[in-house]
């Protein structure tokens, strides 16, 4: 079963603060307290008993410090707040993938100066001892617990693009040849309007798809069709069984075509022999 996300209406009364210190507020016996791993995380997850919508739970949280005057103006020390915050709904979506019930994922809160604050709630009742809170917090919080360097999770946050790879043997060894006689120039100038920029690495290529993806409404703003560059690579002695390749990548929204002997070959499409 999935776990839920919980509503802002879900009120959060704590009743210790992250040393198990009783805050005063509700009813806090031994047995309770005998079930937290107070300052032992996991990781960087400080543990807390609160009130959760009326239930009272161990809530796991996971401060994301962001730039602010609140620590100083020391330059570089912490992300943009607009940065941390991405980088908080990333987790929490990340988070939510794997939580089951009856674990409740709470809303970001963002109360706190300085921080944001991913919070996982889970009911008391449903743990034996701090070992299991610990091991439920640990399974919760997952990868995050540990709370990375944002910079290590700049490219999970960064534009993706599609990346085709096949083998070299659907590419005949006319045209193998002609990918290995533009690496040998000093130049490639002649693929300029090809809309393809070639690097080789032993033994197969990388095809920058330039443009991509190729269609008529895409590339009106050079003012060329599919057409025209399917014909612009004709005129430079581009093997057809490349163009081919080339374009079914392109069109599909494929931004690099990968040519590699290792690689698995894709059923459906032409198998040479060289």
């Amino acid at each position: 079963m999935s776990a839920a996300t919980a509503k802002p209406e879900n009120l959060v009364f704590y009743l210790t603060n992250a040393l198990g210190e009783h805050t005063g507020y509700g009813d806090l016996p031994d047995f309770d307290l005998d079930k937290i791993p107070f300052e032992d995380g996991p990781g960087h997850v400080l543990p807390y008993i609160a009130l959760v919508g009326g239930v009272k739970c161990v809530l796991g949280n996971l401060e994301v410090a962001y730039q602010d005057e609140f620590w100083g103006n020391e330059p570089g020390r912490f992300q943009s707040k607009a940065h941390v915050r991405e980088y908080c709904e990333f987790a929490m979506n990340d988070i939510s993938s794997w939580l089951t019930a009856p674990a409740l994922l709470l809303p970001l809160d963002e109360s706190m100066p300085g921080r944001f604050v991913i919070s996982i709630a889970i009911p008391l009742d449903s743990l034996a001892d701090s070992q299991a809170t610990k091991k439920a917090l640990t399974e919760a919080f997952g990868r995050y617990a540990d709370l990375p360097v944002l910079e290590q999770h700049a490219f999970l946050l960064a534009p993706k693009t599609a990346c085709w790879e096949i083998s070299t043997a659907h590419i005949c060894e006319k045209a193998n040849d002609w990918l290995v006689e533009r690496m040998n120039r000093f130049t490639q100038d002649d693929l300029i309007g090809c809309y393809i920029d070639v690097m080789s690495y032993a033994p197969g290529y990388v095809i920058k798809l330039i443009a991509a993806p190729w269609d008529d409404a895409g590339l009106a703003n050079d003012g060329i069709t599919v057409e025209g560059v399917r014909k612009a690579q004709l005129e430079v002695g581009m093997p057809e069984s490349l163009i081919r390749l080339l374009h079914l990548a392109a069109s599909a929204g494929g931004r690099y075509l990968v040519l590699d002997p290792d690689a698995e070959q894709v059923e459906g499409l032409p198998v040479y022999d060289w």
